[in-house]
């Protein structure tokens, strides 16, 4: 009859099923290439996982944020970042401004996403105005005051603008707010007893030529292209154009590292001092108003420069972490996995040393920032999606990157968001969160955006669902099984 043919085809899938199962860890153990591969997989297994509490990113001008804030439950992720900004005018003043029209609408932002029950991190910028003259050559990291009543105007100044949004983030229920983003040099508060090789580079002009000077045989290849840099096209002239760049930095580096000085470390450390005591006053008053998660978005490069995480509760990283080096012969999928692998287990390892020698072994990290784009050899040069990048693999050769013109490659992104995952559940890191940066709702942003991942209830980019993995129960040993596949075939 109809009932025992279904009858008997049930049971014949429940025994496939059954077969596939109990033999699947036979045919992996056969598999020497797997075990080989997938040794750190396999013990992922068997252990307890590691569930990232905050999953989210930075969104793309989306023009309803509530429908945003849907889309990103849609698609497993819990947290939305909002960015305020304030303006700095010339980079070694007191000159900091902001706009209480741009306030008014982020709140109404932060609203909409609160009431679908996403969580927001707030994320306070500084956006420093390169149409005064003195900024050419400059970033937001370089904002550095003066003098000592430059810099005391700056806080108080700062001090008020944090405090204001502590207020709004408590009366808005704010989950984590982020005190302040990639200011490198203001943030630098570690005492030093000599100058750090950023330091020293920025100070000698001879070093800075020795690596500047290499892009000079591309200089036609690159004039064609039109490459902008700082928010202005580069000229037909690139000696001339590097000579003022470099120009601009010792100058840069005489007022911040007091590089002309005898007693440069001293004047150095009496000025971090100074700072780390500003920074500690700003978190003890955003305290008495907010009663979230404070933290800081330090740059990949400054996080270890940084001397008050102890204040925090989070150690805020923007892991636009270099990777692994170019290579002059092409990497597999196997190859290049491999390396991304070693590339983050290289981050962990820094960032481990560092926490245990401040004494903060247990303070847990949140990417306030992660990001690649979709380019070939975009893990080697995360922060870079535009312009040109002369990547060396310190042996025996250059390689020139302009990146609007390289390879797509979108796998590379996801195998880099993989390899975190792995190596954050084999060695037990506690990150609390990621904030992708950026993510939309909507395809067309992709041709002005670099870096931007499409999120759609209907997966289009396979790192949205390596993004999502961190807040979802583990993986079965059949998913690297048929990862092993995939990277190979």
């Amino acid at each position: 009859s109809f009932v025992k043919r279904k009858l008997l085809l049930v049971a014949g899938v429940i025994l496939v099923v059954v077969f596939f199962i109990s033999n699947l860890n036979t045919w992996l153990s056969k598999d020497d290439s797997f075990s080989t591969l997938n040794k750190q997989e396999h013990s992922i297994f068997q252990d307890s996982l590691l569930l990232t509490k905050y999953i989210g990113g930075v969104q793309i001008n989306e023009a309803n944020q509530i429908e945003w804030a849907n889309k990103l439950k849609a698609c497993g992720m819990n947290t939305a970042q909002v960015t305020a900004y304030a303006k700095q005018g010339i980079w070694n003043t007191e000159h900091i401004w902001w706009e209480k029209e741009d306030s008014a609408n982020l709140v109404n932002e932060i609203r909409a996403i609160k009431s679908q029950g996403v969580k927001v991190i707030l994320v306070l910028r500084i956006a420093l105005q390169h149409e005064y003259k003195d900024n050419p050559f400059k970033w937001h990291g370089m904002i550095y005051p003066k003098t000592l009543a430059q810099k005391k105007e700056w806080f108080k100044r700062y001090h008020y603008w944090v405090e204001m949004w502590a207020k709004t983030c408590e009366k808005e229920g704010v989950d984590i707010l982020a005190i302040g983003s990639e200011l490198n040099a203001l943030t630098a508060t570690m005492p030093l007893d000599n100058l750090t090789p950023t330091m020293d580079y920025f100070t000698n002009r001879q070093k800075q030529e020795k690596h500047e000077f290499k892009v000079l045989p591309y200089q036609k290849q690159l004039t064609a292209k039109k490459i902008w840099e700082y928010g202005v096209p580069i000229n037909n002239n690139w000696k001339k154009y590097i000579q003022a760049k470099i120009s601009s930095n010792i100058k840069w580096s005489k007022e911040v590292y007091y590089s002309k000085e005898k007693k440069s470390i001293e004047l150095i450390n009496k000025d971090r001092i100074y700072l780390d005591s500003c920074w500690r006053g700003i978190i003890k008053n955003t305290r008495k108003h907010f009663s979230g998660k404070v933290t800081l978005a330090a740059n990949f490069d400054n996080y270890n420069e940084v001397n008050f995480w102890d204040e925090l509760d989070f150690i805020g990283i923007n892991a636009y972490f270099p990777l692994r080096k170019i290579r002059s012969k092409k990497l597999n999928n196997t190859e290049l996995y491999a390396e991304l692998i070693n590339g983050w287990s290289n981050v962990f390892e820094d960032i481990t040393q560092f926490k245990s020698k401040q004494g903060i072994i247990e303070k847990p990290l949140f990417f306030t920032e992660l990001g690649y784009t979709t380019k070939e050899n975009c893990t080697t040069s995360p922060w870079q999606g535009y312009g040109y990048s002369l990547l060396s693999n310190n042996i025996d050769f250059d390689t020139l990157i302009i990146w609007q013109d390289s390879k797509d490659k979108p796998l590379e992104r996801t195998l880099a968001v993989d390899a975190l995952y792995e190596i954050t559940q084999k060695d037990k890191i506690p990150l609390e969160g990621i904030s992708y940066w950026k993510m939309s709702t909507h395809n067309y942003h992709k041709k002005d955006e670099a870096f931007m991942l499409h999120l759609s209830p209907k997966p289009t980019d396979s790192l949205q669902n390596t993004i999502r993995q961190f807040m979802q129960p583990k993986r079965s040993k059949g998913y690297y099984y048929i990862k092993h596949y995939f990277l190979n075939y």
